[in-house]
């Protein structure tokens, strides 16, 4: 797909609980999402490439894996942006899980 005729980001973004921008021949890539399937996780794994602009503007970043839970940029395998990011940290100390359930009690999911 072109950057055109891809999906808006938003759109991606309410898509899923959970949204992983996945890049084909990433190794993080890859220990990111065997994390998130080694615990039970659903996630919807997009290309990053159509997106990498649009994750610039929103978090000044667009490597891969970009990993966003109900809209709230979570970063990379290991970290990201913030010092409490990482799907892997993140996972290993009951902050994804907190945050996914707290998203679906809201109402959101």
């Amino acid at each position: 797909k072109a950057a055109s005729d891809a999906e808006p980001i938003e759109t991606v973004l309410e898509s899923s609980d959970v949204v992983f921008f996945d890049d084909a021949w990433c190794p993080f890539c890859r220990q990111a999402e065997m994390a998130l399937k080694y615990n039970s996780v659903e996630f919807r794994k997009i290309p990053i490439r159509p997106y990498r602009r649009d994750l610039v503007r929103l978090v000044g970043k667009s490597s891969a894996p970009s990993v966003w839970i109900h809209g709230t940029f979570v970063g990379g395998c290991n970290d990201g942006t913030k010092s409490w990011h990482g799907v892997i940290p993140m996972l290993q100390n009951g902050t994804f899980q907190k945050m996914l359930k707290k998203g679906v009690t809201r109402g959101r999911g």
